[in-house]
Formats: structure tokens, sequence, C-alpha cells
């Protein structure tokens, strides 16, 4: 399947194997983009960090020494290849990257590995570089949390199966959730798609996987039921659930 993306943030997720590196690959052949691959796929020129950074600057002559010195942190420019642990070898996946002038950024699973507090850390940078109305950043993981006040919209893949784009405010409205009266309830949802219930006493909360129709909402009002939408943390999963 060809995706063809428009500036902004993306979430690529579904479980391991399931086709999301491939997708990157694709994407990358495509055209001006600059691909941070896994800690396990990752290639690196020379001997040392310091070496493979000289080379990332002869390749891109826009390169943002400074940026790539955020993302590293305190990784020594002469520490070789051997030494670094799987989350180092990540940093310099991702400075190579997103140092570089790439109007389109492709990052797989970038935060697997890495502490909380470089986790935040580079959840900030991902956020500067979007304020470029101009650039993409397609993020791929198979944990909904990475995406989290990141992405606006969700790929899912499944079985090398993709989806296009789902942009997160408007799928939102598909997964209503009901709260109040259970009798009340089950007789607003009838036959509809129920995702998730709980139920205490004579209460329940209902999760749809559909819409309420005008007039079931209309009804779901009068009969004192409160609706809401789900929180990005858990549209998402449901997103990715539903394609499964």
């Amino acid at each position: 399947m060809t995706i063809d993306l428009s500036p902004g943030a993306y979430g690529l997720i579904g479980p391991n194997a399931a086709g999301k590196t491939t997708l990157l690959r694709e994407l990358h052949a495509k055209g001006d983009a600059s691909i941070a691959p896994s800690a396990a796929d990752a290639r690196f020129a020379g001997m040392t960090v310091g070496r493979h950074l000289d080379c990332a600057r002869l390749a891109r002559p826009n390169f943002n020494n400074e940026l790539a010195d955020r993302i590293l942190g305190s990784i020594p420019s002469k520490s070789r290849f051997a030494s670094l642990s799987v989350g180092q070898r990540r940093l310099l996946t991702l400075a190579t990257t997103l140092a570089s002038d790439k109007p389109m950024l492709l990052l797989d699973e970038p935060l697997d590995g890495l502490d909380v507090a470089t986790r935040e850390r580079l959840r900030t940078i991902f956020i500067e570089l979007l304020e470029n109305l101009e650039r993409t950043l397609v993020i791929a993981t198979h944990r909904a949390e990475d995406l989290v006040g990141l992405v606006e919209h969700v790929i899912t893949v499944h079985d090398n199966e993709i989806s296009e784009p789902l942009q997160l405010d408007t799928a939102r409205e598909d997964f209503p959730t009901l709260t109040g009266s259970k009798h009340v309830i089950e007789k607003l949802i009838g036959s509809k798609q129920v995702l998730d219930s709980r139920v205490l006493g004579n209460s329940a909360a209902v999760t749809l996987g559909q819409p309420l129709s005008s007039s079931e909402t209309a009804r779901a009002q009068a009969e004192r039921v409160d609706l809401s939408l789900t929180d990005d943390l858990t549209l998402i999963n449901l997103l990715a659930s539903e394609r499964n």
C-alpha cells in the first residue's frame, strides 16, 4: 500500500513483526527522508561516535551539531561502538537522523530501552521539530504511550496490512463512553458493538465501537446518561485493537 503523508506527526502502531519497519523503509525509499532504525538494525561509520558524526556531517551539509549534542547527552565522542549500550546506540541513530535537514523523519521504536528522563528529553525535541510546519515525523512503536501527546494521526499495521492515516480527533467520535444507569444504557445501545463494560451495582460505564446517532445522543442526554470521548492513550489502543 502506498501512503502519501502531508506534514505533521504520525504514529505507526502495531505488534512486533507486523510490518512497521517495512513501511518505514518504503517511505524512506520514496524520497527526501531520513530514517533512524532500531538499535538492532543500526549500522555505523568508522569506529567511534565522533567518526560516525563526522561522516554524517559530510553527507548532510546542514547537519545540526547543537541538536545532535543535545540528543547524545553525555556520550563521549571517543566512545567505540562496541562499548555502547543498546540505549546509547539508539541515541546515536536518533542524533544522526533528527539533526539532518530532511523534511521527513522516520523513527523505528525510538524510545525503547531508554530511561524516563531521556524519553522525556526526546519527546521535547520531537515537539520542537514539529514546530517547523513543513516537516513530517513518523514514529513506529508497539506501545500507545509512546505516541500520546505527540501525534495527530495514527496508522495501524497488522500482518503487513496498513490502514489509512486516522486523525485522532475525528476517530475519537467513533468510540463514545456512556456512563449512568445500567438498565438505561442497555436499552440505548441495543446491538451496538461493546468494546469495554464496567458495572458497579446499578451503574455502568460502557465504551462502544461505533458512534451514536443524533437521536440516540439526544435520548441519552434525556435519560441523564453521561457521554464522554476517550483520551488519546485509550483511543490509540482501541484503534490498534480494532485493526487486529
